[in-house]
């Protein structure tokens, strides 16, 4: 080639990529721990488009969560602790749908993530009256609307009270040594 010839190189096109449909280097894509997956399309993506980066992120970090708790689901139906048919069961399929709602629109953290579950559970678990699942599933309504600090010191608060065999509190000072003592060694 001469000094006179010149070639354009056209940027490639990120939509044409995505447009390519490979599902195997979709997969390969988001089997990369988060961070790879992160500092990959920072790489890749102009400064006017970093804003998608953490959409991504954050989608790749959803999908892992609904596999882990669809698979969780999966084996508590296996081992029979909750019923093949729990979403035909009172509030079985209301509280499948909000806890993938919770999961698809908050990604919560993994303290919050295990409270929700298990207020799941409790609602959806065998040989439960119907009783039982009605204030279940409203303390899974409770839980939806806690932090993880919020659900820890409650959680802290009902071992107090168990601990000091149902012994009362009349000073909000030994409740909280109380407490602080409980989630020193939580």
């Amino acid at each position: 080639m001469s000094e006179s010839e010149s070639y354009i190189v056209k940027k490639r096109d990120l939509a044409e990529i995505i447009r390519l449909e490979d599902a195997s280097a979709l997969e390969e894509f988001l089997a990369q721990p988060l961070m790879a997956i992160a500092e990959a399309t920072t790489a890749l993506l102009p400064g006017s488009l970093l804003p998608a980066v953490g959409r991504i992120v954050q989608g790749a970090l959803k999908g892992k969560i609904f596999e882990q708790v669809t698979g969780e689901v999966r084996q508590l139906r296996e081992k029979g602790r909750i019923p093949d048919d729990f979403a035909a069961k009172k509030y079985g399929f209301k509280s499948w749908v909000e806890l993938l709602a919770i999961l698809d629109e908050e990604v919560p953290d993994e303290d919050r993530l295990d409270a929700l579950k298990a207020m799941f559970y409790s609602v959806n678990k065998i040989n439960v009256t119907d009783g039982e699942r009605i204030a279940n599933y409203q303390l899974f309504q409770i839980a939806k609307r806690l932090t993880s600090g919020q659900l820890l010191l409650l959680r802290a608060s009902h071992e107090r009270f168990s601990m000091m065999n149902f012994k009362p509190v009349y000073e909000a000072g030994e409740w909280l040594q109380d407490l602080s003592n409980i989630l020193v060694t939580v």
